[in-house]
């Protein structure tokens, strides 16, 4: 019996195409970065921001967050200490980050569908890539038309230890909301983040396909569904699918 549904964002809840949204994050931080600390090279951020990224998602130190991955690599890189960086970042994501919100695209199903799950009591989880800060992950779920404050977890750099594709990701994400894996599903677009590891971990899986993908040939994971957003929401609501 599914008792919880993690559910991605990007690309999921909200049309958010990644390599146009990173590369503008990306660009626009490294900027801002150059304009506050104008002794250090725009390419020594931009280099930092790319390898502290990749030192979080080849992290699997259970006992360090990813925030904690991620700062010590761009601190060792730039030679700026935590409490250097971390303020002008959040002055970043306060100004500038909102301005993104026009890179994106409401999906129209994704806030009756998240309603409808807490209203019938399932626990919801917005399972997407931690890799941003929590004020940029809680923005972009808000941009997506869902209340913060009534789903159980979202998972961001602050509050996790490990990122997809890593199967203990999903692990942790259910240890948190007290939930054994074949009592959860994942839903998601990207085959190899969301849907390989969740379903490694255990856990029931859709895979929101608008465009008709076929997976790899050589893969044999079996997902429980396949389908559009709304395709999913049409089977939960008048055909009990969960």
């Amino acid at each position: 019996m599914i008792k919880a549904v993690l559910l991605d964002l990007d690309e999921t809840l909200l049309k958010n195409p990644p390599s146009q949204f990173v590369k503008t994050y990306v660009s626009k931080l490294v900027y801002y970065l150059q304009q506050h600390f104008p002794h250090i090279e725009s390419a020594v951020f931009l280099d930092s921001i790319y390898q502290s990224t990749k030192s979080t998602i080849e992290n699997q130190d259970a006992l360090r967050f990813n925030a904690d991955v991620f700062y010590d690599e761009i601190t060792t890189q730039t030679n700026l200490t935590r409490s250097d960086i971390t303020p002008i970042i959040q002055n970043f994501l306060q100004e500038i980050y909102p301005t993104f919100r026009d890179l994106t695209q409401v999906i129209p199903t994704a806030k009756p569908l998240v309603e409808w799950l807490l209203a019938h009591n399932y626990a919801v989880a917005i399972a997407t890539n931690p890799l941003f800060p929590h004020q940029a992950t809680i923005q972009r779920v808000q941009w997506a038309g869902i209340h913060v404050d009534k789903v159980w977890f979202i998972s961001s750099l602050d509050n996790t230890h490990f990122t997809k594709p890593h199967a203990a990701y999903y692990e942790e994400i259910l240890s948190r909301l007290g939930f054994e894996p074949d009592e959860a599903i994942m839903i998601g677009d990207d085959w190899e983040n969301d849907i390989v590891p969740a379903a490694n971990a255990g856990l029931n899986t859709y895979w929101v396909n608008p465009i008709g993908a076929s997976h790899p040939l050589t893969d044999t994971i079996v997902v429980n569904g396949i389908g559009t957003l709304e395709d999913l929401w049409q089977a939960i609501t008048k055909e009990n699918w969960l």
